[in-house]
């Protein structure tokens, strides 16, 4: 063989070894990542308490502790956190391990972890403000048409169509979410 050909084979040589070393430290970083994201998912704690009055949103309501829930307090933090689009405050409010979760006239979705639970709820953000006043004609007409919605906290888009329908479970912690881009879908 010629120095040349000699030479090239050493540089293509030299290059995939970084190539694959390169790959190699990628893949570690990658497999770190994801269990460090399945630990949060497994064992989420809540964010200590916002400290700053100016942080802190106005009727905020407080992280659950190891008491009972009160259904008020529930739908207090439904109402907040889904207006401030701030999803991750309502993982204290869900039940452990899965949540059910349900994108109206979809095939999506199944149980997940309250974590990504939440992340699903970017699917209703176009739709903020929601009214979750459950004695308008809106809302009583759509838990009588419909099984589903019955005994859930409806939000409904004070500017578009948008639907979110919490059902709470017996400690009045979220169960289940129902998400739909239009109110009317129910009422066909």
């Amino acid at each position: 063989m010629s120095k040349l050909t000699t030479y090239v084979l050493i540089a293509i040589l030299v290059i995939l070894t970084v190539g694959i070393g390169y790959f190699i430290f990628q893949n570690q970083k990658l497999i770190k990542n994801l269990n460090t994201e399945q630990r949060l998912d497994t064992s989420y704690q809540s964010p200590s308490p916002i400290k700053s009055p100016e942080e802190q949103p106005k009727n905020s309501p407080s992280q659950p502790s190891s008491k009972q829930l009160t259904l008020e307090e529930t739908r207090e933090a439904i109402t907040t956190y889904t207006n401030l689009k701030k999803h991750e405050g309502l993982i204290p409010f869900m039940v452990k391990p899965n949540i059910s979760v349900v994108l109206y006239a979809s095939e999506c979705c199944q149980p997940m972890t309250p974590v990504d639970a939440t992340k699903q709820l970017d699917y209703i953000n176009e739709g903020i403000p929601f009214d979750f006043n459950q004695t308008t004609d809106r809302v009583k007409n759509l838990k009588a048409k419909n099984p589903q919605l019955e005994n859930t906290y409806i939000g409904i888009s004070k500017d578009k169509e948008y639907l979110i329908a919490y059902t709470l479970d017996n400690n009045n912690l979220i169960s289940k979410f129902e998400m739909s881009v239009s109110w009317k879908l129910y009422s066909l």
